[in-house]
């Protein structure tokens, strides 16, 4: 893919693997690429180790994690593998909270905090940024052009390609006319925001090309998505974003491409598997006795960028039906899309995100989590193991340093659970006191 690529920028990509590099490293990296994202429109560079919004694990034994503790949303990390944690969340203000993080590294994290209501004068939207491990945060501006509004509370997601330049996307439904029956028209909401400062300052990007802007969502989740859409950045320029289970009627799953940073999208479609896609997921459909339930069925992950040498491909996962996962690989930057493997999970359940069950390791090596057991490919997705555990697995976000070794977000009291022989046990890591 990068044969005839400048040879400085490709001497500048030959960095340290996935989710082994520190922040300072992954930036070195990434500064010496902007700019070569040029080289071959549409071909991303992959400037930095993937980072996570909801478990990281590095090979240097740190780990984050976000959750609920004490009934509120909280950040944990621990520099031990686990062994012990610690709560590293920022203050918050009475009737604020934390509404998306992203881990990058061992030591840098950001934290999205929506602030409480200041005198009439509506909410307003923070980003927060630690360089050390959660001792100190440092306070950003707050999000500017922010669109409020009654029965409007969007989902956030905050995503970074280096320690610079970051997205904060807010997706959600906005109410239509209230007389509409049986169900009102809702629309869907987009708004996009970058920084190139590491979120000292941002920039609102244009919201009216945004994919989905608009969509109508009628008979579609009750009036919303059951899970909105997801950005993804390599570098400064190139991303995407996947529609989650913002889908409506027969339309086909998609996943929009940027080379300008988010300003501007375009479509790729993903490849149909052998018996199609079915419905979305929470379509409504009414029972033999009358009921109104929503559907399982098409949910697009977040897209993933894996190494592949010194290039990156780029992944999706998308549910189909009650148990189905497929994975895409696009080899050409989401131009184009074909399918890699498709695996049978078990019952999922209706709050569970695909994005939650896929960990590509690297472009070969990836680990689905199921209830119950692991699935595990070594060769891109042509064949799979199944790993069968005697613990009962919960449905959250997993983190795998290699094929063995990983963890997977906790419940209860517990921060995470920790496998080192490809998930057939597991041990608990308890929440600190």
């Amino acid at each position: 893919m990068t044969a005839d690529r400048p040879g400085r920028c490709r001497e500048a990509r030959r960095g340290p693997g996935r989710r082994l590099a520190g922040a300072a490293g992954a930036a070195a990296i990434s500064l010496g690429l902007i700019g070569c994202g040029n080289a071959h429109p549409g071909e991303p560079v992959l400037a930095a180790p993937a980072g996570s919004a909801h478990l990281l694990a590095t090979s240097q034994g740190v780990i984050w994690s976000s959750r609920r503790v004490n009934g509120a949303e909280g950040l944990l990390r621990s520099t031990n593998r686990g062994g012990v944690w610690k709560i590293v969340q920022p203050g918050r203000s009475p009737g604020s909270s934390l509404v998306a993080s992203f881990f990058f590294g061992g030591g840098t994290a950001w934290a999205v905090q929506r602030l409480p209501d200041a005198g009439g004068q509506g909410d307003g939207t923070i980003v927060l940024r630690t360089t050390n491990g959660g001792r100190t945060w440092a306070r950003g501006a707050a999000l500017p052009g922010e669109i409020t509004g009654p029965g409007f509370a969007p989902s956030y997601q905050v995503y970074f390609a280096d320690l610079l330049h970051g997205w904060v996307l807010a997706a959600g439904s906005a109410p239509g006319d209230p007389s509409a029956s049986p169900l009102p028209d809702e629309k869907q909401r987009m708004q996009l925001w970058s920084t190139s400062n590491g979120g000292r300052t941002w920039h609102r990007l244009p919201g009216q090309g945004l994919p989905l802007q608009g969509l109508a969502l009628t008979f579609v989740g009750q009036g919303g998505c059951l899970d909105q859409p997801t950005i993804t950045f390599v570098n400064p320029i190139d991303g995407w974003i996947s529609q989650g289970s913002c889908g409506h009627g027969s339309d086909p799953p998609r996943v929009w491409r940027t080379g300008d940073g988010g300003r501007t999208w375009t479509a790729s479609p993903l490849r149909t598997p052998a018996g199609g896609w079915g419905p979305w997921a929470g379509t409504l459909r009414s029972t033999p006795k009358g009921a109104v339930v929503a559907t399982p069925g098409i949910d697009v992950g977040q897209v993933r960028p894996a190494r592949s040498g010194i290039d990156a491909i780029v992944l999706v996962p998308v549910s189909v039906g009650r148990s189905g996962l497929v994975i895409e690989r696009s080899t050409d930057g989401g131009r184009t899309w074909q399918i890699a493997g498709r695996v049978q999970l078990g019952g999922r359940h209706r709050d569970e995100a695909p994005g939650w069950w896929f960990d590509p390791i690297d472009a070969m090596h990836w680990v689905i989590s199921a209830p119950g057991s692991l699935i595990e490919t070594a060769d891109g997705g042509q064949q799979w193991t199944y790993t069968g555990s005697a613990m009962n697995l919960p449905a959250a976000p997993i983190s795998f340093i290699n094929l063995s070794h990983g963890f997977m977000q906790g419940t209860g009291r517990y921060v995470a659970f920790h496998t080192a022989d490809h998930g057939q046990t597991w041990t608990g890591q308890p929440v600190p006191q």
